[in-house]
Order: structure tokens, then sequence, then C-alpha cells
């Protein structure tokens, strides 16, 4: 018991430093004033996607991403930040989620929420709307050349998420996300770590995601019976049900693709819904990793 306690505060310890040095790489973030840009391109700001406008509302935005710093001539995001890098406002989101990060691996270990894409370069990572990342195509400006947009999975955004309906079948508590589903993810975590619920697995192929209560660390072989319980704890949470039961998804980056060696604990419910969704790219697997 005691060396269970002990390993979770190390868990704990290194998720607080991994953030603090998330944060440090993409250390673009601040508060600035804007200068008296405009681009004929975009359109005039509304409040979007869950982000605390203010003065944002007389701002341009690019779907629902409000453009901040050189577009706009108001201090643009509220409460929130301006994101120099990008000059795009930072939604300041109640439940600790939406923002994205790549580890060294390649592999996400924070998820964007609802319908958002992660935005990336070698300096820091934003998440914007989709329609953000077909616009930046028809920029010149190195921070925006520089730049790819990726899904949860890590991979890359090309035309879009598929389109389509949001599916059925989902618990309700940890539901599809994303696209026609919308931002559904709850804020709940009876866990250790410090990164909040996020959207895990719209792509060019799927239309939709599954909210992850927890998505750090991803559930492997050696962490799966761990993290599940937790998942469940989580789930518990929200349904009041004695004893949910959790999964760990993977998914094939194409249809018919290798799976890869890591998931996310999702609802089993959810997961087994998505996976008669998605039979060629889904996979959810039990603590011992077996497949359900």
């Amino acid at each position: 018991m005691y060396t269970g306690v002990r390993a979770m505060m190390h868990d704990h310890a290194a998720h607080v430093l991994l953030l603090l040095w998330a944060l440090v790489l993409g250390g673009c973030f601040g508060l600035h004033e804007g200068s008296d840009g405009g681009d004929a391109s975009v359109e005039p700001g509304v409040d979007g996607g869950g982000v605390d406008s203010g003065a944002g509302a007389e701002c341009p935005r690019v779907g629902a991403t409000i453009l901040c710093g050189r577009y706009c001539d108001t201090p643009a995001c509220g409460g929130g930040l301006c994101n120099s890098l990008y000059d795009t406002c930072v939604g300041d989101d109640h439940r600790g989620g939406n923002r994205c990060g790549e580890g060294e691996d390649g592999y996400f270990y924070q998820f964007c929420l609802g319908g958002s894409v992660c935005i990336m370069n070698d300096r820091g990572q934003q998440c914007v709307d989709p329609e953000f990342c077909r616009w930046i195509r028809e920029r010149d400006e190195p921070e925006y050349t520089s730049a790819v947009c990726r899904y949860s999975d890590g991979t890359t955004f090309v035309d879009g998420p598929l389109e389509g309906e949001c599916g059925d079948g989902a618990d309700p508590d940890l539901p599809f996300c994303g696209g026609a589903c919308g931002d559904t993810c709850p804020a709940v975590s009876s866990s250790v770590s410090v990164w909040g619920p996020g959207c895990f697995g719209l792509s060019e192929h799927r239309a939709f995601g599954v909210c992850s209560p927890n998505p750090h660390p991803p559930c492997e072989e050696r962490n799966a019976d761990r993290l599940l319980l937790e998942c469940a704890l989580d789930l518990r949470l929200l349904s009041g049900v004695w004893m949910p039961a959790c999964a760990c998804m993977r998914l094939a980056r194409e249809p018919g693709g290798a799976l890869p060696d890591r998931g996310e604990p999702v609802a089993l419910q959810s997961c087994l819904a998505y996976r008669e969704i998605y039979p060629d790219q889904v996979s959810c697997l039990d603590g011992e990793w077996n497949e359900l």
C-alpha cells in the first residue's frame, strides 16, 4: 500500500514537472494589446468555441478561433490570453483541458476538446478551429508556414475531419465528442493528474471522438490496470454507478492500419460503441491487455 502511494506521488510529481516544461517550451503566451491590423480574409468576430472573448466580439475570427495581436486593435481575449506566436486567443477552459502537447515520442499527452485540432511548430502549440488550419495555408508569415495541424492520434490535418452525424450507443457520462457531437467532455478527475479531459479520436477518417477523463499518461500494457481503475473512479463520480467499467482504446491511424502499443482510457460502453462504428480502426482492451 505504501509503495503504491509513493508511486502515485512520484507520477504526480512527474506530471507537474512535465506540465511546467511544456509551458516553458510553449512559452509564447502573453497578453498584448494588438495593433491596427485586420485581414480581409477573416470575418468579424463573435464569441466562439468556449472562449470568453470579451472585447473579442469586435475582433476577427477564423471559424471559432478569435484573432488578436496584430489582427485586432482591442484587447481581444477578455480573461484569457493572446498567444503571441499565432496571434490567437487561448480560451481559459474551466475543465483544465483544451490544451495540446506532443511528447518526444510523437504521442500527445494533452488533447483538445470538442472539434479543435492542435496547431504546432518548434516554438509552441495551441488548440484551434479546423478552419484556422485551412486559413494558414494562404498565409506567408513564418510562424504559419512552419506550423502543422495534428489530431489527437498524431495524424496530420489535411482536408478536415470526416463529415458525419454523431454516433449512438456511447456512455452518457463519458460520451462521443467533436464533430456533430459537439463539446461534450465533462470536468472530473479522481486521479492525481493535472491535465483535464480530452477528446480522443477525431481525424480525417473519423467524424467524432470519445471523451477521455484523464488523457495523460496513455494506457499501455504495463499500466493499463491502474489507469482503467482511475477512469472507472472518474466515471463513478459522474454516473453514480457503483462499479462502472473503462477500456483502453487504441486507434489505427487509417482504416485497417496497425494498432499502436498504447491508447487512452475511456468508458467501456463508449469504446465498444465506437468500435461498432469504426470496426477496422478501434481496439478496446481490458486491464490485462485482452480485447474486450
